[in-house]
């Protein structure tokens, strides 16, 4: 990924909020974050308000993530998720968090999220970052594959770098 890169893709976004205002967001976001994903090494991403317990506001996702979301709401997966739960404190403590920093490998293999719901949709790694506006928290979700393999401290540096320049 090189800054251009990044810069374009954050560029979308801008351009996806400025489609929304007046308009349906469902046209806008979902190629821009889906664009996002790709430049940041994801399989898809998301944004979704960081306000617990129920999470109720909209959440932004990637092209080709619209199934996975639905099927995260309707089976009731966003109820207690072991990733969920886990990673909330560190989300508000501002905190990026890495899914083995808060999913051990023992609870993978065991947990029917991971079996049925995440594996499934190619969800298996997650990487979140908080970002935070004026108005609200929200957090950035990355996903990847088990093939593509879980995102660890090396995947940050631009990306830390660039969302320290973008204003949300």
């Amino acid at each position: 990924m090189t800054s251009d890169e990044l810069d374009a893709a954050v560029e979308d976004c801008v351009a996806a909020i400025a489609e929304v205002i007046g308009t349906d967001m469902k046209t806008a976001w979902p190629n821009a974050l889906k664009r996002l994903a790709n430049v940041l090494g994801a399989d898809a991403c998301a944004f979704s308000p960081l306000a617990p317990p129920t999470w109720r506001r909209p959440t932004l996702v990637s092209t080709g993530f619209e199934e996975a979301q639905r099927a995260y709401l309707v089976g009731g997966w966003n109820r207690g998720s072991p990733r969920q739960a886990r990673a909330l404190k560190r989300l508000q403590d501002g905190e990026i968090v890495f899914e083995q920093d808060v999913v051990d490998d023992v609870t993978r293999g065991q947990s029917p999220f991971y079996r049925d719901f995440a594996a499934p949709f190619g969800l298996d790694w997650l990487l979140a970052i908080p970002v935070r506006s004026a108005r609200q928290e929200w957090t950035l979700h990355l996903f990847r594959s088990a093939a593509a393999g879980p995102f660890d401290k090396n995947d940050l540096p631009l990306f830390e770098a660039e969302i320290g320049r973008a204003h949300v």
